[in-house]
């Protein structure tokens, strides 16, 4: 059974009124005074000893009930801590997914940098002037991301949601500017 933190207290509280209820409905059927129930002199002795045994058995229930909601307050504590623990290890699954993606990203356009340079290599003085300045922008890009995804390994919650828009940001802008390369590497080419 799965319940989230924000069901806990709802859950304690319908047993515990649920419980509060068979106690309640197990004293009430016990009130009223001797003249009431019809008992005359000697029988309030008789009913000294039904109230007393009526107290016992209020006491017994309540004492039931007690250990009822602590065994449902401990299984759903249970399960909240089972189900935390499942969201834990499904976050860092997404997260080392994430990450990987990303590394696999970088590893790509490091080896289209390193294509990019020795095709500049071959160009003119002008046309590798012009492209080396465009990959030094590119590699402090790649630095920026390095250092977000420093960043998103630390990050927990909301944090690690910031973190991973900010190295989606960054990714999608390397890919932006070594595309932007790629065209001006094309055109000096032609």
């Amino acid at each position: 059974m799965k319940l989230s933190k924000a069901l806990l207290i709802p859950v304690l509280a319908c047993a515990m009124s649920l419980l509060l209820l068979v106690v309640i409905s197990s004293c009430g059927s016990n009130q009223g005074s001797a003249t009431e129930k019809g008992y005359k002199g000697s029988d309030t002795e008789k009913m000294g000893e039904e109230d007393e045994a009526a107290g016992e058995k209020v006491d017994h229930k309540a004492e039931e009930a007690g250990h009822a909601v602590e065994h449902k307050a401990h299984e759903v504590g249970d399960s909240v801590k089972a189900h935390s623990e499942e969201v834990a290890v499904e976050a860092n699954q997404e997260r080392d997914e994430f990450v990987a993606s990303v590394q696999q990203r970088k590893d790509e356009v490091e080896a289209k940098l390193k294509e990019l340079k020795e095709e500049a290599d071959k160009k003119g003085e002008k046309s590798k002037k012009e492209i080396n300045q465009q990959i030094d922008k590119l590699e402090l890009k790649r630095k920026e991301l390095d250092t977000k995804l420093d960043e998103l390994g630390k990050a927990t919650g909301e944090a690690w949601k910031e973190a991973k828009k900010g190295v989606e940001d960054a990714a999608n802008e390397i890919d932006a500017s070594f595309k932007k390369i790629g065209d001006d590497f094309e055109k000096k080419s032609k």
